[in-house]
């Protein structure tokens, strides 16, 4: 699947000959822009540390480093088109030049397309409820 997503990455970029770059813009933001405009943005942060995610992470989970996605999006006139895959693309790619174990998010269960998007990623459900929590195995990718 994975090499699947790069390949469609790759397509993107050549069929609309423009630049994307994923860039940090401070310790926890990372935004993507398409030839300098900013379309899409993440914060991650250590997931352990996270008001978000101390009360839902999983036991199996506490001897790992493992970061939290928090308000990943793309612009809304940039969203169908492939760009949350290219986000997401480099979210995993950064984390494991981290060396980090597992990425975790949370995302609302009526948001189909961002759960299925991260399903695509490889993303596995551990709590379900009005939030959807979700868990990647970066060691599996």
């Amino acid at each position: 699947m994975r090499k699947h997503i790069d390949k469609f990455n790759d397509f993107i970029l050549k069929e609309n000959k423009s630049t994307i770059t994923f860039e940090k813009i401070n310790e926890h933001t990372y935004k993507l822009f398409i030839d300098n405009n900013e379309i899409g943005s993440v914060y991650l942060d250590n997931a352990k540390d996270s008001v978000m995610f101390d009360k839902t992470l999983l036991p199996e989970f506490s001897n790992k480093k493992v970061w939290g996605i928090h308000q990943m999006g793309i612009k809304p006139k940039y969203q169908g088109k492939g760009y949350g895959d290219i986000l997401l693309s480099n979210i995993v790619k950064l984390s494991k030049n981290n060396e980090i174990d597992l990425l975790v998010l949370g995302v609302l269960s009526e948001n189909e397309k961002a759960v299925n998007l991260y399903k695509k990623h490889g993303f596995s459900e551990y709590k379900d409820g009005v939030v959807k929590y979700m868990y990647l195995d970066l060691k599996s990718v």
